[in-house]
C-alpha cells in the first residue's frame, strides 16, 4: 500500500517518484498553535522516507479531522496480511531515526 503526494500529469500516468510505502509515512502533531500565522495557526507534518509536509489548517477542529481522515485510511490499507509485523516495528524505529518523541507521533 503506498501514500500518493501530488497528482500525476495525465490520467493514464502514475507518477511514482511522490509514492511512498504506507508504512514508511507518520505523522507528527503540532500541538501548540503557531500565533505567527493567523490564517493557518494549526498545523501536523506528514513524514515521509524523502520529504516532510507541514500541512496547516484554520481550526484545531479542521486539523483533527484530516488526522483521524488519515488514520482511518492508514489502518484499512495495512493490515496484518498485507503488511505483517511492519507496523508497529517501523514506527518505533521511524520515530527514532527521526528523533521524534513518542508523544509527538500519532499513532492507532
Amino acid at each position: 500500500m503506498c501514500a500518493q503526494v501530488g497528482k500525476p500529469k495525465s490520467r493514464q500516468s502514475v507518477a511514482t517518484n511522490y509514492t511512498w510505502p504506507l508504512e514508511l509515512v507518520w505523522l507528527k502533531d503540532i500541538e501548540e498553535e503557531d500565533l505567527q500565522d493567523q490564517r493557518f495557526p494549526w498545523s501536523f507534518v506528514l513524514v515521509g522516507p524523502l520529504k516532510t509536509y507541514t500541512l496547516k489548517f484554520a481550526t484545531k477542529e479542521e486539523k483533527m479531522q484530516w488526522i483521524n481522515v488519515i488514520r482511518v485510511a492508514v489502518k484499512k490499507a495495512l493490515t496484518a496480511e498485507n503488511a505483517p509485523g511492519t507496523v508497529v516495528r517501523s514506527q518505533a524505529t521511524s520515530a527514532k531515526a527521526l528523533g521524534l518523541r513518542r508523544s509527538n507521533v500519532l499513532r492507532d
